[in-house]
């Protein structure tokens, strides 16, 4: 999925936190429609080595018919595909017991949150699925770690608005050397 990164400078940089607060136009960051001056905010608070960053959400311009899908505001996919994980590492764990009391209950355990893993995560497939229209372009995904700002999203149009408008942001990649 494209994305960029947005190098930390001067220029667009939140001095109080450190992080790249990029400048939209007012189009809508799922469909590219005139947002009409509405904006979603983007909470970015997020784990890192050194704590947590914290800092005012970011507001992105969202149309009042994208507001329920234009932003990524769930990590459901990611806990659904970590649940399946651990399902079959039961299921393994409790192959590999030999024959013991808890061989059963363990590899029972396994299948059970593999099931449900395997389930949730249909379910939000099939949400996505629901929620991807022709010309939209759901679930932009905004991430500010230290020293690095970054946005996904699929939507070409605005990948492209935003290099044009934010002289520090790139493709993501090795930065130009110059």
């Amino acid at each position: 999925m494209p994305g960029l990164i947005f190098d930390p400078g001067s220029e667009g940089t939140d001095q109080r936190f450190g992080y790249v607060v990029p400048k939209f136009s007012g189009r809508c960051v799922c469909c590219s429609a005139d947002a009409g001056g509405h904006v979603e905010h983007y909470d970015i608070t997020a784990p890192s080595g050194a704590g947590h960053i914290r800092g005012a959400p970011v507001p992105m311009p969202v149309c009042q018919a994208c507001i329920p899908h234009a932003l990524d505001r769930t990590s459901a996919g990611y806990l659904a595909g970590s649940v399946l994980a651990l399902g079959v590492l039961g299921i393994a764990v409790g192959f590999f017991m030999g024959e013991s009391e808890a061989q059963g209950p363990v590899m029972a355990g396994g299948a059970l949150l593999a099931a449900g893993g395997a389930g949730w995560a249909l379910l939000q497939s099939a949400r996505e699925k629901r929620e991807k229209q022709p010309g939209h372009h759901p679930r932009l995904y905004f991430a500010v770690l230290p020293g690095m700002t970054s946005l996904i999203s699929d939507n070409a149009a605005l990948i492209d608005e935003l290099l044009a408008l934010n002289p520090n942001a790139r493709r993501p990649g090795p930065p130009a050397s110059g």
